[in-house]
């Protein structure tokens, strides 16, 4: 795992190009501190902050054979075969780790294996002879990847930040990112809050060659309904098999636990494989947003090596800015605190992790999918910051009206409102937070779930296997899961990984928050109204309703803003 960086073009001389390539390794290097390193030719720099998780020593990046050099940030699950098929085909390795063998596989077949590759990736691929840079992206988006074109060149890095090395990017703020930001508590890609700047697609891969851009689609999630009933037996060998897969590693690795379903199976096969690896949960004074007792039940029941950390205001306030900072773009998820919180604690013990993400949208796990009313309406009443606290806190000349996103063809309502979540708020919020904050922390997470084996095996269940008589979703995990997790894991009810901020807000935290909304950058950009964030600020605080999450996006922006305004410059109406 790895944080990567470069540049191909003509714009920069190869010593104007080291300083450049070398300075974006730095400012990524909490991403892999093990090993900062760059390649950097005629037109050319390719750069590496690694987090050495396969053979530490002599898995070294850049990595060059042939003619072509590769910087990888992922690890693959299917390296074994893939290995075993190029030394049949007469390969000779010369180290242990997976860069190796995605390095050999590309200039052995070619674009064709990008679309066969099982993982979590995001790569740069030069090829000296073609003058030609691949870069490609894994097909749920685990990996980030930016990138900025003109007409001559093409910059990218894992980190919008990194980017920043190259003086000839130009910063103009998207006015319209900030409204769909507001709406949703993060950006879909390719949004980055920059005009200029995206995120490369999940599923992916893009061409730069002789100044010019192409892109091509190797993954689209298709969702296969089987007319034959989904096996429970299916489903768990899936899991046992594809959870191995996924502890290949030369580093300690461990698992978080929330006390859902999800990650306490995840818990369940690698206590299975490893009965000492460290298990890690969070709670919270508050009980009813404390999963303590569920942790504690599931470590129990499966005799789990567990341990357990606090998160309080203070760590909030405290951390707030530099986790703020670490995604560069307006993201405003209330998890992305206690989830950085966890990924520090676990830290201590281990260099990877696995998580639960991807079975709720993967296995419709999300009450909010059987909401009984319109995509419009769906989409509006379960907005992170709802239409109407959008008018009141912004001057009317800056708001336009909401942006609505294509859907899938699917007729099915639950089915629609998954496959959505699919390609945006898994891609762009989930898979992001946990990214960002286990990487901020130089700690890989891996998602079981969103192997290929499993993922495929959720788009092709029915509907019925996938919510059952109760239409509370999952319903086969459930029955794969239920002679060897507790009765009260298997019958909960979706708790998400919130935050206390509704009560924070209105108590320890008020004055903290009140001070940056209204004597900070966000005032001064002349897109706000005063009067309208006091207004929301006095319905939040008077119980007339829970405004924390608008409260939150808000805040982020005021951050984003306040960060990035001595360097770049923002258009007069940051809002439309």
């Amino acid at each position: 795992m790895c944080g990567i960086s470069g540049f191909a073009g003509s714009f920069y001389t190869k010593e104007r190009l080291q300083q450049h390539i070398n300075a974006a390794c730095k400012l990524l290097q909490h991403r892999g501190p093990d090993q900062l390193q760059a390649f950097v030719g005629d037109g050319i720099a390719l750069g590496i902050s690694r987090l050495a998780i396969r053979d530490p020593h002599h898995g070294r990046q850049p990595m060059s054979r042939s003619g072509y050099t590769i910087v990888f940030n992922g690890e693959l699950y299917n390296s074994r075969a893939l290995k075993e098929k190029l030394a049949n085909s007469g390969c000779v390795f010369l180290t242990e780790c997976d860069t190796e063998i995605l390095l050999l596989a590309l200039i052995e077949y070619g674009d064709s294996i990008i679309g066969n590759l099982e993982g979590m990736f995001a790569f740069a691929l030069w090829d000296e002879k073609q003058q030609t840079l691949t870069l490609a992206r894994d097909q749920w988006g685990e990996k980030p990847l930016y990138y900025a074109c003109s007409e001559t060149d093409i910059t990218f890095a894992s980190e919008i930040k990194a980017l920043s090395c190259f003086p000839h990017i130009k910063w103009d703020v998207s006015d319209e990112d900030a409204m769909v930001f507001l709406k949703n508590s993060y950006l879909p890609h390719p949004r980055t809050g920059w005009r200029g700047i995206h995120k490369l697609s999940p599923g992916t891969y893009l061409r730069f060659q002789k100044e010019e851009v192409s892109h091509h689609r190797y993954f689209t999630a298709a969702l296969q309904e089987s007319s034959e009933q989904s096996r429970p037996e299916e489903l768990f060998q899936l899991l046992k098999s594809n959870i191995q897969n996924c502890l290949i590693s030369d580093k300690p690795v461990g698992a978080f636990l929330s006390g859902g379903l999800d990650s306490s199976t995840i818990a369940y096969f690698l206590s299975k494989e490893n009965p000492n690896a460290p298990i890690f949960s969070l709670h919270w004074d508050d009980a009813s947003y404390s999963e303590e007792r569920y942790t504690a039940e599931v470590a129990k029941a499966l005799k789990l090596n567990h341990h357990s950390v606090k998160c309080d205001p203070a760590f909030f306030r405290n951390y707030f800015d530099s986790i703020v900072d670490l995604y560069d773009e307006p993201f405003g998820d209330e998890s992305m605190v206690p989830t950085f919180c966890l990924a520090k604690f676990a830290k201590g013990q281990v260099d990877v992790v696995l998580t639960g993400d991807g079975a709720d949208e993967l296995f419709h796990g999300y009450e909010r999918y059987f909401f009984e009313g319109s995509f419009e309406s769906y989409l509006e009443i379960f907005a992170a910051t709802p239409a109407s606290v959008i008018e009141l806190v912004c001057q009317p000349d800056c708001v336009k009206g909401p942006l609505l996103p294509r859907v899938s063809k699917a007729t099915n309502t639950e089915r629609i409102r998954s496959w959505f979540d699919m390609h945006t708020y898994l891609t762009d919020d989930i898979l992001m937070k946990v990214d960002r904050s286990c990487m901020g922390n130089s700690l890989e997470p891996r998602c079981p779930f969103l192997t290929r084996q499993i993922s495929d095996f959720a788009l092709r269940c029915s509907m019925a296997t996938l919510v059952g008589d109760q239409r509370r979703g999952k319903e086969i995990l459930r029955e794969t899961m239920k002679n060897h997790l507790p009765q009260s894991i298997l019958e909960r009810r979706k708790m998400g990984f919130g935050v206390p901020l509704n009560s924070w807000f209105r108590t320890v935290l008020k004055s903290w928050m009140e001070e940056r909304l209204l004597e900070g950058s966000l005032l001064k950009t002349g897109c706000f109204s005063e009067t309208g964030i006091r207004k929301l600020i006095t319905l939040h605080d008077s119980e007339q309703g829970n405004y924390a999450r608008p409260l939150l996006n808000l805040l982020v922006l005021e951050r984003w803003i306040n960060r990035w305004k001595l360097n770049h410059s923002f258009s007069k109406n940051f809002v439309r």
